[in-house]
C-alpha cells in the first residue's frame, strides 16, 4: 500500500486518499491507518487512462480507483480482481514457514471499498486469457526487439482503445 500511496502523491496534491479498517473498534484495531495525499510531485494534469484485467488486485486496484473518483481517470480494459484487504505475513517458529492473514480491509473516504466481483472498467476491452498471455509474449519480444511488429498498438487491444480513448 506504501506503494500505492507513493504513486498517488504523484497525482493528487491534498485530501485523504484511503483508510484501513482492522477488527474491532477503531480505538483497539491494530492495523487501523490513513492514507493522505501532500503536495505533487508531479504537476501533469491531463487525462489519465489506465489499463485494467482481473490481474490487478490489491494496491493497483486502490490506486485506479481513486485516480478514477478524484482525477476522472478512465479504466480501460477488463474487471478487476476485486480484492480489498491487505494481508500480512506472520513468521512461525519452523524456519522459512509463514501464516498469512487477512488484517483489514480499504475504505475510500466516503465509506466505498472494493468491490468483491471487482471493478467494472469504463471502456470494456474483454479479451481470453489465453489471447491475455500471448498479448504478454508479444510485449516480451517486442521489449527485446524481437518483434516485426510496427508499435505495442498492432498486438495489444487494450492499449490501442486507451489511446483511443485519450485522443
Amino acid at each position: 500500500m506504501t506503494a500505492s500511496a507513493q504513486v498517488l502523491n504523484r497525482f493528487l496534491s491534498d485530501g485523504e486518499l484511503y483508510h484501513t479498517a482492522g477488527r474491532g473498534t477503531p480505538e483497539t484495531a491494530s492495523c487501523n491507518s490513513t492514507a493522505v495525499a501532500h503536495t505533487a510531485s508531479n504537476d501533469f494534469d491531463g487525462p489519465i487512462a489506465i489499463l485494467v484485467d482481473q490481474r490487478t488486485a490489491s494496491g493497483a486496484e486502490i490506486t485506479a480507483e481513486i485516480l478514477r473518483r478524484r482525477r476522472h481517470a478512465v479504466l480501460v480494459g477488463g474487471h478487476t480482481f476485486g480484492r480489498n484487504s491487505i494481508q500480512m505475513l506472520f513468521p512461525l517458529e519452523e524456519r522459512n514457514v509463514f501464516l498469512k492473514l487477512t488484517t483489514s480491509i480499504i475504505k475510500f473516504p466516503d465509506g466505498g471499498t472494493i468491490p468483491h466481483d471487482g471493478l467494472i472498467p469504463d471502456i470494456p476491452v474483454y479479451i481470453s486469457s489465453a489471447r491475455q498471455d500471448e498479448i504478454i509474449r508479444a510485449w516480451r519480444s517486442y521489449l527485446q526487439g524481437k518483434s516485426r511488429a510496427s508499435g505495442p498498438t498492432e498486438f495489444d487491444p487494450v492499449l490501442k482503445a486507451a489511446i483511443e480513448t485519450l485522443k
